[in-house]
């Protein structure tokens, strides 16, 4: 929806699997369309837990194993690839750096995007924070 309303036809979302989409838009509309996703997903997602574990911040359950674990209130991670600065020579290429964007991106706590910036610093932006916040280089 926030990307038909913000990119207009030029828009595209798609499903890759499990929880992951993609999306694509022209360079300009970018910015906006990713900020407004995590800002509606925040705005919404607590709704969907009872009021004790919001307050907690996590909910107590059983992971694939069958530990009992704390897993946080579900948090939205967007890695951002771009060819504005430097060109992508082959489609596999967006994959590799999409990977790299959201290992980045889920090691922030909260929902956060990190866009492409090869050459530049790359920079997180918390929705619910409002400020940016520098993730670590990767190994």
């Amino acid at each position: 929806m926030v990307v038909g309303e913000l990119a207009g036809p030029e828009g595209f979302v798609g499903h890759v699997g499990g929880d992951d989409c993609v999306f694509m838009s022209r360079p300009d509309s970018i910015d906006a369309i990713y900020q407004t996703v995590i800002k509606r997903f925040d705005l919404v997602i607590p709704d969907f837990y009872d009021r004790d574990d919001r307050l907690k911040g996590y909910i107590d359950s059983v992971d694939r194993r069958g530990n009992t674990e704390q897993f946080p209130i579900m948090s939205l991670s967007i890695a951002v690839v771009t060819n504005e600065r430097v060109p992508i020579a082959h489609p596999g290429d967006v994959s590799k750096i999409a990977s790299e964007l959201k290992q980045r991106a889920k090691a922030a706590k909260g929902s956060v995007y990190v866009k492409d910036e090869r050459g530049q610093a790359i920079d997180a932006f918390s929705a619910a924070a409002d400020s940016t916040a520098q993730l670590p280089a990767p190994d």
